[in-house]
């Protein structure tokens, strides 16, 4: 379904429940079951009350009143409950979508510089990112995803259950461990003789760029200068790390 920007939002930088929409969230809901159906309104403080058509009323709370209040002047008070913290309004250009909580929850410092933010500092701390795809430069800044922008611009990650950042981690380790492209634990060097190496091959696979065997090398290079690579090479590890690419993004879409 089609998500056009006809109304302004309000971005934080956070994708926890009740703050920004983030595209893995809007479209896993989209194939859950609606959870309940109604009319609703919001006041100024955020807080939602849905008046479901089964006679319950449920309580949430956005971030951006003012966003979810011009929503349903545009669209009509009708909305859709969904799993995983999704409101939904339909509307003839498609389905706006809210991320709404049972309580209220600060958004980011507005002055915080997010360029000193690492991917996995983001993963934990704000929910995920979205990065625009036009943007490679600013890879480790979060960008607004709401449910009124084009989701197809975006490179994104964020928490889920099936692929957490400590999960990439562990795979993206296993691929370096099993490789041993130093030697180094062949010869009964500790087994996070490679940490350093591994945080920045998870940067690779959670980044915007195709992931290429000079990429990869390039890495390697930073750590240990000019090397030989021990029983593998760049191509063969770089193919690997776009596998665990291709199995994340098939378990969470």
């Amino acid at each position: 379904m089609d998500i056009t920007q006809i109304l302004p939002v309000t971005p934080c930088g956070s994708f926890h429940a009740g703050h920004e929409v983030h595209r893995i969230q809007a479209q896993r809901a989209e194939d859950d079951p609606e959870t309940g159906e109604g009319s609703a309104s919001v006041d100024s403080e955020g807080w939602i009350t849905i008046r479901l058509d089964n006679g319950r009323t449920e309580r949430r709370w956005t971030h951006d009143p003012t966003c979810l209040a011009k929503t349903l002047e545009e669209c009509g008070s009708r909305v859709v409950l969904r799993t995983l913290s999704v409101l939904g309004v339909p509307s003839e250009h498609g389905r706006f979508v809210f991320n709404v909580d049972d309580k209220p929850s600060p958004c980011p410092i507005a002055d915080e510089d997010l360029d000193e933010e690492s991917l996995e500092q983001q993963l934990t701390e704000r929910g995920g990112f979205a990065l625009s795809w036009q943007e490679p430069a600013r890879l480790g800044r979060p960008q607004a995803f709401t449910g009124a922008r084009p989701m197809g611009r975006w490179k994104s990650a964020m928490l889920t259950r099936s692929w957490p950042y400590d999960r990439i981690r562990a795979e993206v380790k296993r691929v370096v461990d099993a490789a041993d492209p130093i030697g180094l634990l062949a010869t009964g060097a500790p087994d996070d003789e490679y940490d350093f190496e591994v945080t920045d091959l998870v940067k690779l696979v959670l980044g915007p760029r195709e992931i290429t065997a000079d990429r990869v090398d390039a890495v390697w290079t930073r750590w240990f200068g000019d090397h030989d690579w021990y029983g593998t090479t760049a191509d063969d590890m770089a193919h690997e790390l776009s596998a665990i690419c291709l199995r994340r993004v098939a378990d969470e879409n």
